[in-house]
C-alpha cells in the first residue's frame, strides 16, 4: 500500500516538476502559464496522496478479509479460515464448543503453512515506486546539473520576473559600401551591458537598401522584419546563421526591429531616414568632328549621340543641387573622369548662364557613361542614368567597276578598254588610280591616275553635310597597258582600280574587284565572237518559240472573247500578262548580250571602218553611272547609223542593225504587248477587253516577225563568218608554204 502511494506520489511530483521546468525553459512561457504550472504542482500531489494513499489506508482489510485473501488464493481450504475467524468459542453452546475449537485447531495449523507472498502481488506497487524513483532521479539530475538554471525555474516558479539566459542573440547590420548612405550607431547601457539600441541610416530617395541579420546560440529556422506601419517580413536563411533581405528602392522614411528564436527584444531599431540626392538636371554635348570631314560643331541636348570616330566631345552636366560634384564613370573601360567646373551651354541666347560640370575626351570607340554625383553632406546618387556614345567609323571608299562588266575579258593589240568607275565615300575621296599588273608574278606594268566629277549628292549618315558619288573614265589603250614591253598573245595581267579617302592622318583605301585581261590574237577575237552570237542564235529560237506559243494563245483567248464567253477568258487574260511579260524580259535579255557583244567588237578595233561608231559609242556609254542595261544610247546610235551619220562599218555595222533589231522587238512590240495586256486586264467591259487584246495580238504579231527577221540576219552572220573564216584559214596556208618555202630557200 505504501509502495503504490508514495511512488504515485513522487512520480506526480517529480513528472509535474521536470515538465515545468523544460516547458518553461524551451518556451518562455507567460506569467499566466507559468501561474497555472504553479497551481497544478500544488493540486496533483495533494489530489494522489488522498486519492492513492490516505483512501487506501483507511481501507485496510481486518482478520475476515485476510482470510477472504488467503482462501481466494487457496480455494481448496473451503472456508476454513474465514469460518476459523467468524465463529467465537466463547459465545457457542457446550455443544458447538468442540465443533469450532476443532476448526480453530485446524485453522491455526494451516495458517502456519500459508505464504503471504504467494497472497499479495508486489509487482504493480514495486513498479509504481521504481517509475517515481525515475523520474525523481532524473528531475534530481536535471537540476543539479543545470544549478543556474534551476535556480531561475525555482525562482520563476514562485512567480518572480527572473527571465531565462537567452539563447539566441540577433544583431542587425547595414551593409552599404561607401558613400552611398550615412550610418549612425547610438547604443545603450554600460560595461558588459552596452548594446547596439538603434541604428540611423541617411540614404538617398530610391536607394536599395541591404539588412544584414546575423544569428549567435541557437539559430531560429526565420527571422522577422517588424515595420512601423504594422507590416511584417519573414526572412529564412536554411540553417545558417546570416540572414539577408533588400528593401528595394526606398522612398520614404522607414522605422523596424528584428526578432527571431527567444530574442524579443526588438533592439536594435533601425531607422532609414530617406533624402532627396543630386540628379542630372540637363545634359549637353559639345560634338568637334575631325577637320578633314568638313563638318561643323553641334550642341546637342539631353540625348546619346552619334559621332564621327576621332571627334572631340565635351560633355557638361547641370547638377542638381547645383553645388554638387563628382566623376564620370566610362564603360566599358570603367575609366573614371572628374567633372570640372564650367559654363552650361544655353539652349536659347537670352537665356541666363548656369554653372555646371564637364569632361571631354576624344571618341574612339563606342561606349556608356554615368555620373556619379555627390551633394555638400557626402550623399551620392543611388541611381545614375546612363548615356551613350555611338562612334561611326569612316568607312573605306566604296568603288564599283562600271566598266569592264565582266571579271574575265580578252584583249586584241590594237585595240580599247573602256574603264568607268563609280566611287562613293563617307567624307571626301584623296585620289583615285587605275593599275595594270601581271597576273604571273604581280608586277605593276602600268597606272596612272583617273580623273573623277561630283555626280550627284547623297545623304549623309552623320552631320549636316553630304556626302558625294564621284564617277571617274578613261579609255585605256591596250598597246599602253605592258608600260612600253610589247605585249604577247596569251600574256594575262590583272586591272584593278585603288581609291584613298581624305582621312587623317591615315588615309582608307579601297580596292575594286579584279579584271583579269588576257590578249589574243584577232583571229581568235573573231572566232570567240562567233561563239557568242551562235550562243545569241539559240537564245533568240527560244525566244521565238515562246513568242509563237503566247501568240496562239491570244489568238484562243481572241476567240473567246469574240463568241462572248467572257468570264472563261477573263482569267485567261491574266496568264497572258504573265506569259507576254516573259518574253519581254527574255527579249531584253537577248538584247543586252548583243549590245555586249557589240561593245566588245568596237572596242578591239578590228573593224577599221567602224571609227565613227566606236567614237559615238564610248561617248553615249560615258554618262551612265550604274551598271544597268540601258537600251536608249543603243537605239539612237543605231538610229544614226541607219540614218548614215556615223559612216558605213563592216562587220560592226551589221552587229549595230542586229541590235536596233533586237532592241526594237524588247522595246516596242513585247513590251506595247505585254502593256496592252494589262489594260485588257484592268478594262471594265467586254469591248474594250476585246480592243486591247486585239492590240496586243496585233503588236504580237510584229514582234513573232521582228524575230524571225532577227534570226535571218543572225543566220546571215554566220554564214558570212564561215566564209571569212574558210579564207582567213587558206591566207594562212598560203603565208605558212611561203614561209617554209624561203626557209628551204635559205638552207640550201
Amino acid at each position: 500500500m505504501w509502495l503504490h502511494g508514495l511512488g504515485t506520489l513522487a512520480a506526480v511530483l517529480a513528472g509535474g516538476l521536470l515538465f515545468a521546468f523544460l516547458a518553461d525553459f524551451l518556451l518562455h512561457v507567460p506569467f499566466a502559464v507559468r501561474l497555472v504550472h504553479v497551481a497544478l504542482l500544488v493540486a496533483l500531489p495533494i489530489y494522489f496522496f488522498r486519492k492513492e494513499l490516505l483512501h487506501h489506508l483507511r481501507r485496510l482489510p481486518d482478520r475476515a478479509g485476510l482470510a477472504m485473501l488467503v482462501e481466494r488464493r487457496h480455494p481448496e481450504v473451503h472456508e476454513l479460515l474465514v469460518s476459523a475467524v467468524q465463529l467465537d468459542p466463547e459465545t457457542a453452546d457446550a455443544r458447538s464448543r468442540p465443533l469450532i475449537d476443532r476448526i480453530v485447531a485446524e485453522a491455526e495449523d494451516y495458517a502456519t503453512g500459508v505464504k503471504l507472498n504467494e497472497v499479495f502481488d508486489r509487482r504493480g506497487p514495486r513498479l509504481r515506486l521504481g517509475l517515481g524513483a525515475i523520474l525523481a532521479g532524473l528531475t534530481t539530475t536535471v537540476f543539479l546539473v543545470n544549478p543556474a538554471l534551476a535556480s531561475i525555474f525555482f525562482q520563476r516558479m514562485i512567480l518572480s520576473g527572473v527571465a531565462w539566459p537567452q539563447r539566441t542573440h540577433l544583431t542587425v547590420e547595414i551593409p552599404i559600401i561607401g558613400e552611398r548612405a550615412q550610418i549612425e550607431i547610438v547604443r545603450a547601457g554600460e560595461g558588459e551591458s552596452e548594446h547596439t539600441s538603434e541604428i540611423r541610416v541617411r540614404v538617398a530617395r530610391g536607394s536599395d537598401v541591404p539588412v544584414l541579420v546575423r544569428a549567435k546560440g541557437v539559430i531560429p529556422d526565420e527571422v522577422v522584419l517588424h515595420f512601423s506601419g504594422g507590416q511584417t517580413a519573414v526572412v529564412t536563411s536554411g540553417s545558417m546563421p546570416l540572414f539577408r533581405t533588400l528593401l528595394p528602392s526606398v522612398q520614404e522614411d522607414i522605422e523596424f526591429y528584428v526578432t527571431g528564436g527567444d530574442d524579443e527584444r526588438g533592439k536594435p531599431v533601425v531607422k532609414l531616414i530617406v533624402l532627396q540626392p543630386p540628379d542630372v538636371a540637363g545634359l549637353a554635348i559639345r560634338v568637334d568632328p575631325p577637320a578633314y570631314s568638313g563638318l561643323e560643331s553641334v550642341v546637342l541636348f539631353d540625348t546619346d549621340v552619334e559621332v564621327l570616330a576621332g571627334s572631340r566631345l565635351v560633355v557638361h552636366v547641370l547638377p542638381d543641387p547645383s553645388n554638387a560634384t563628382g566623376v564620370v564613370r566610362l564603360l566599358p573601360e570603367d575609366r573614371e573622369l572628374p567633372l570640372l567646373p564650367a559654363e552650361f551651354p544655353r539652349r536659347q541666347p537670352e537665356e541666363e548662364p548656369r554653372g555646371g560640370l564637364a569632361f571631354e575626351f576624344v571618341a574612339t570607340q563606342s561606349l556608356r557613361y554615368w555620373f556619379e554625383l555627390v551633394d555638400e553632406s557626402g550623399l551620392p546618387n543611388p541611381d545614375p542614368g546612363l548615356y551613350g556614345v555611338q562612334v561611326i567609323e569612316d568607312r573605306r571608299p566604296d568603288v564599283l567597276l562600271l566598266s569592264p562588266g565582266r571579271a574575265e575579258i580578252d584583249v586584241v593589240p590594237g585595240g580599247a578598254v573602256a574603264l568607268r568607275i563609280r566611287v562613293e565615300d563617307d567624307f571626301g575621296v584623296a585620289s583615285i588610280d587605275w593599275e595594270v599588273r601581271s597576273a604571273d608574278d604581280d608586277t605593276l606594268l602600268s597606272g596612272a591616275a583617273l580623273d573623277a566629277q561630283v555626280i550627284t549628292p547623297v545623304e549623309a549618315k552623320y552631320g549636316a553635310d553630304d556626302r558625294t558619288v564621284l564617277v571617274g573614265r578613261t579609255r585605256l589603250e591596250v598597246d599602253e597597258l605592258g608600260g612600253g614591253a610589247p605585249l604577247y598573245e596569251g600574256q594575262r595581267m590583272i586591272l584593278q582600280v585603288r581609291s584613298r579617302d581624305n582621312r587623317e592622318p591615315n588615309a582608307n583605301e579601297s580596292l575594286s574587284v579584279p579584271v583579269r585581261m588576257r590578249v589574243i590574237s584577232g583571229d581568235l577575237f573573231l572566232r570567240r565572237l562567233q561563239d557568242r552570237l551562235a550562243r545569241a542564235g539559240e537564245q533568240a529560237g527560244r525566244l521565238n518559240r515562246l513568242q509563237a506559243e503566247t501568240l496562239r494563245r491570244t489568238r484562243e483567248v481572241l476567240a473567246g472573247l469574240q463568241s462572248d464567253d467572257l468570264q472563261g477568258e477573263a482569267f485567261e487574260v491574266a496568264t497572258l500578262v504573265t506569259g507576254q511579260r516573259r518574253v519581254q524580259g527574255d527579249a531584253r535579255a537577248l538584247a543586252r548580250d548583243l549590245a555586249a557583244i557589240t561593245e566588245s567588237l568596237l572596242y578591239a578595233r578590228v573593224d577599221n571602218r567602224a571609227r565613227p561608231l566606236f567614237e559615238a559609242l564610248d561617248e553615249a556609254l560615258a554618262g551612265f553611272t550604274d551598271r544597268s542595261f540601258h537600251p536608249e544610247p543603243w537605239r539612237e546610235l543605231s538610229a544614226q547609223y541607219t540614218a548614215n551619220r556615223l559612216g558605213s562599218a563592216g562587220l560592226a555595222g551589221q552587229l549595230i542593225d542586229i541590235v536596233g533589231l533586237s532592241l526594237e522587238i524588247s522595246e516596242v512590240h513585247t513590251l506595247e504587248a505585254a502593256d496592252a495586256l494589262v489594260q485588257a486586264q484592268e478594262s471594265s467591259g467586254p469591248a474594250s477587253m476585246q480592243t486591247e487584246v486585239a492590240r496586243a495580238y496585233e503588236l504580237e504579231s510584229e514582234a513573232s516577225s521582228s524575230i524571225d527577221r532577227l534570226l535571218e540576219q543572225l543566220a546571215g552572220w554566220d554564214n558570212y563568218q564561215s566564209i571569212l573564216t574558210q579564207l582567213r584559214d587558206a591566207l594562212n596556208g598560203q603565208k605558212n608554204l611561203m614561209e617554209r618555202t624561203r626557209q628551204f630557200a635559205q638552207d640550201h
